[in-house]
């Protein structure tokens, strides 16, 4: 998995919103899995090689695929007496803060759960400007970005290469969400998924070209499922809707 980010100011419960994710992926990848269930998604949910997820704050999401892992543990090659090789076997983590407090207590809470933060960068300036895994091409991303991010640098990257799918409308130097969402593209492997929350608003926002880069990712076979809900059904007080 692939990690950067500085503390965000929303209260959205990074566990929260890995549970939403992952039934999203479920049910995106395996035909007919229970949103509900966490226990029933098929094996090809878990047999993955390299997953990143480029905000990740303290590493909410790394610890939660582990976890997701440890369940499924039984019919993933037989019966697994020891998750933690388990977890080594089935995916690489990959990770990148621009928060260095926040790098340290990921790399921390990694260490106490014996999952391998090697991957797991920090610079200052974050995944947009100065990406520590510009070849990386992942089986799988599950990010939770921040939502709305207007201090994302955008002025400086408008003919980014990573803006596949805005090149004449690159994303708005106001608003980083559709910059999340092809950076997330962009380190996909063909034949890679992603599962990410977003605010609800980016499902409809027309500002500054955006309806146009939807259209362009719709028109590309890139968006198979949606579910919205509100954080506080996350355990979260604050409704800031998502997606």
């Amino acid at each position: 998995m692939y990690a950067q980010e500085a503390i965000k100011p929303n209260t959205l419960l990074r566990n929260g919103a890995y549970g939403i994710v992952m039934r999203g992926v479920q049910k995106c990848t395996c035909a007919g899995a229970s949103l509900r269930d966490k226990n029933s998604a098929p094996l090809c949910c878990i047999n993955l090689d390299t997953a990143t997820d480029p905000c990740c704050g303290s590493g909410g999401m790394f610890v939660q695929s582990e976890k997701f892992i440890e369940a499924h543990a039984d019919r993933y090659n037989g019966k697994a007496k020891e998750i933690d090789k388990l977890f080594e076997s089935v995916v690489s983590v990959y990770g990148q803060e621009s928060n260095q407090t926040t790098w340290r207590l990921c790399k921390m809470n990694l260490a106490l759960r014996g999952i391998d933060s090697s991957n797991v960068k920090w610079n200052n300036e974050g995944s947009f400007l100065n990406d520590a895994h510009p070849d990386l091409r992942a089986d799988f991303v599950i990010a939770n970005p921040p939502f709305n991010d207007s201090d994302w640098s955008g002025e400086l990257l408008r003919t980014d290469g990573r803006w596949q799918y805005s090149r004449e409308t690159p994303p708005p130097p106001n608003n980083a969400n559709y910059a999340w969402i092809q950076h997330f593209l962009y380190h996909l492997n063909p034949k890679g998924t992603a599962g990410f929350v977003l605010a609800k608003g980016s499902l409809s926002s027309k500002t500054n070209g955006e309806d146009k880069i939807r259209k362009a990712l719709i028109e590309a076979g890139l968006g198979y499922c949606q579910i919205v809900f509100a954080t506080s059904d996350s355990g979260s007080h604050v409704m800031l809707p998502g997606c």
